[in-house]
């Protein structure tokens, strides 16, 4: 299938959509889940919020799957969209995937490729220990995805098998709401105001989250090891 060029403003409408799905969940005072130990748990969780599974690898849906709809708020009655897209984390065709999703054909990640980076929101680095955990894969722009494992996600420790379910934290959080790298083309304390600025100024839940994130980056940046 011949690949459509990706203009710039398309680029930014894909990534902002998905940044809404979480920052709209944190806003809410919601734990959003990023990673499943095994594809039941995921599937259970799906069903009890209510989301349409969507298969996106072409088969059963066992490498890849879209959990789209209304998802409802732990916090009251209110709904809030969200069109999430997971992967079995040892599936290396996870960009075909998000290129499934974003543009409704996955045999070439070309386009994708060029839009901007998929990435688990989790580290695989830090998955080796539970290769069929299934991870939300994220769009990240491609200047803050190169050399954030290595000057990040290498100093967290491995997740360890029986954890059920994890969700997203203030380390996950930079690295998807993130333009560039810190240490890197940007100063850290830029790049903090910038995904603070993504987020409503005077929410409690989303500054209160924040915060967490900002004393999480600076323990890290200072060689604490974090869990």
């Amino acid at each position: 299938m011949a690949l459509l060029p990706i203009r710039p403003h398309e680029e930014t409408f894909m990534i902002t959509r998905s940044r809404l799905d979480i920052s709209c969940l944190i806003e809410r005072g919601e734990p959003v889940p990023v990673l499943f130990e095994k594809r039941d748990y995921l599937m259970a969780w799906a069903n009890r919020s209510g989301l349409d599974i969507r298969i996106l690898d072409g088969g059963e849906g066992l490498d890849a799957v879209r959990a789209v709809g209304l998802y409802p708020l732990e916090s009251g009655r209110v709904l809030s969209p969200v069109d999430f897209v997971w992967v079995r984390t040892a599936w290396r065709g996870y960009r075909k995937a998000m290129a499934e999703r974003s543009f409704g054909f996955s045999d070439s990640d070309e386009a994708l490729t060029r839009a901007y980076h998929a990435d688990h929101v989790v580290a695989r680095s830090r998955l080796k220990r539970v290769p069929e955990s299934w991870s939300l894969i994220f769009e990240v722009p491609a200047q803050a995805n190169t050399v954030f494992g290595a000057k990040i996600e290498r100093r967290l420790v491995p997740i360890e098998p029986g954890f059920r379910r994890y969700d997203l934290r203030g380390m996950e959080l930079l690295k998807i709401f993130g333009e560039t790298m810190p240490l890197g083309t940007m100063p850290i304390d830029e790049m903090i105001e910038r995904v603070r600025g993504q987020f409503l100024p005077k929410n409690v839940h989303a500054q209160a989250f924040l915060d967490r994130m900002e004393q999480e980056i600076r323990s890290v940046l200072d060689g604490v090891v974090i869990s």
